[in-house]
């Protein structure tokens, strides 16, 4: 008689259930929908899902996959598509006769919040330094340049030998020039950023 009663009562309950909750359409996380869903569980633990989750989008954490898991199972018992079956010290959900796979969609993904990390002074004073040492260096290599042009054009006997160095100080002037947009664009970026 027992057993009756708790059927009776179990069937009330989902009559109840599904009278006050209709066909309302239930949004879950759109990996733990495919989980459900897709490998058509039973019967499942909290970790596993969890596992689950982690496993079919590494990015997600494994703080938010819990928060995630343990909010759509409270939610999915409390319109009677899940009980909680208690086994030993195990916790195991299970899908009821209510659950319908129909009326769970996958909610939207939630935009994500970029954080902006504002540059230390210490990062900028740094960038700035090498900035004035590379245009030092750069207006050296530009006066050794010159030099080297002037000397070959005013002895034409030895440009052979000085050709080479007017060359090699050139190169270094376009090496540091890129050197020092580089640097610039890295500080326009950092003191956009920190604005």
């Amino acid at each position: 008689m027992n057993e009756c009663h708790g059927s009776a009562h179990y069937i009330l309950k989902l009559k109840t259930i599904s009278k006050y909750f209709g066909a309302i359409m239930i949004r879950i996380n759109a990996v733990l929908h495919t989980i459900l869903i897709a490998s058509e569980l039973q019967q499942f633990t909290v970790t596993y899902l969890k596992n689950q989750m982690i496993m079919v989008e590494p990015s997600i954490l494994p703080k938010e996959s819990d928060q995630i898991v343990r909010r759509t199972l409270s939610k999915l018992l409390k319109i009677g598509f899940l009980e909680k079956i208690s086994s030993g010290k195990q916790l195991n959900f299970e899908k009821t006769l209510m659950f319908d796979a129909t009326r769970l969609i996958q909610s939207k993904a939630r935009p994500t919040k970029v954080k902006v990390s504002h540059p230390k002074s210490s990062e900028i004073e740094s960038l700035h330094a090498t900035l004035n040492q590379y245009q030092v260096d750069l207006l050296g290599f530009i006066g050794e340049a010159e030099e080297f042009k002037r000397l070959y054009e005013e002895f034409p006997n030895s440009k052979a030998n000085l050709y080479p160095h007017y060359m090699y100080a050139r190169n270094q002037g376009s090496t540091l020039m890129g050197k020092i947009k580089a640097v610039e664009a890295y500080l326009r970026h950092l003191t956009g950023a920190s604005e």
